[in-house]
Protein backbone atom coordinates (compact mmCIF):
# COMPACT_ATOMS: atom_id res chain seq x y z
CA UNK A 1 0.00 0.00 0.00
CA UNK A 2 3.02 2.59 0.59
CA UNK A 3 4.66 2.06 -2.20
CA UNK A 4 1.50 2.21 -4.61
CA UNK A 5 0.65 5.89 -2.29
CA UNK A 6 5.21 6.47 -2.77
CA UNK A 7 4.63 5.77 -6.75
CA UNK A 8 1.81 7.71 -6.57
CA UNK A 9 3.80 11.00 -5.67
CA UNK A 10 1.00 10.78 -2.48
CA UNK A 11 3.85 9.57 0.45
CA UNK A 12 7.21 10.83 0.39
CA UNK A 13 9.64 7.39 1.52
CA UNK A 14 12.78 9.64 0.99
CA UNK A 15 13.13 11.27 4.61
CA UNK A 16 12.63 7.61 6.23
CA UNK A 17 14.86 6.33 3.56
CA UNK A 18 17.65 8.52 4.26
CA UNK A 19 17.26 7.99 7.81
CA UNK A 20 17.79 4.13 7.47
CA UNK A 21 20.89 4.84 5.19
CA UNK A 22 22.54 6.97 8.12
CA UNK A 23 21.50 4.61 10.59
CA UNK A 24 23.06 1.88 8.55
CA UNK A 25 26.37 3.96 7.92
CA UNK A 26 26.30 4.70 11.93
CA UNK A 27 26.05 1.29 12.80
CA UNK A 28 28.54 -0.01 10.40
CA UNK A 29 31.10 2.66 11.54
CA UNK A 30 30.94 1.39 15.06
CA UNK A 31 31.32 -1.80 14.25
CA UNK A 32 34.39 -1.03 12.57
CA UNK A 33 35.48 1.09 15.91
CA UNK A 34 35.11 -1.83 17.73
CA UNK A 35 36.57 -4.52 15.55
CA UNK A 36 39.98 -2.13 15.45
CA UNK A 37 39.85 -1.53 19.22
CA UNK A 38 39.67 -5.61 19.84
CA UNK A 39 42.03 -6.07 17.00
CA UNK A 40 44.77 -3.47 18.14
CA UNK A 41 46.16 -5.17 21.66
CA UNK A 42 46.44 -8.10 19.95
CA UNK A 43 48.32 -7.19 16.91
CA UNK A 44 50.86 -5.51 19.70
CA UNK A 45 50.93 -8.38 21.18
CA UNK A 46 54.13 -9.89 19.34
CA UNK A 47 56.02 -6.58 18.89
CA UNK A 48 59.39 -6.06 20.74
CA UNK A 49 59.79 -2.95 21.81
CA UNK A 50 62.94 -1.18 22.80
CA UNK A 51 63.76 1.41 25.45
Amino acid sequence: MSIRLYQADLLNLEPLRSQLNHDFAVNFAQEITEVVGIQQPFMNFGTLTLP
